[in-house]
């Protein structure tokens, strides 16, 4: 899991990386919830309900992550 362990390594070394990568997951969240909120047929719509729990997923795991490293949760617009 190269990917997972450059993640760690990034959020580990700087809080602004882990503040980086939580800005571009709230934008997902937006686009994605913004898109919902249109007449979508099902599958769309269930497809970004699913694309959505992974967003969310991920900002649960880099803050995990994040604490694991610094002991405090990491300074964001949202939590």
């Amino acid at each position: 899991m190269p990917t997972l362990t450059h993640l760690e390594d990034c959020v580990h070394d700087t809080p602004e990386c882990t503040e980086e990568y939580l800005a571009v997951l709230m934008q997902a969240k937006q686009r994605l919830l913004q898109a919902m909120n249109t007449p979508l047929p099902q599958t769309q719509y269930q497809q970004f309900t699913l694309l959505l729990e992974a967003v969310i997923q991920a900002e649960d795991i880099i803050r995990v992550i994040y604490f694991r490293y610094h002991n405090h949760p990491v300074n964001s617009d949202e939590k």
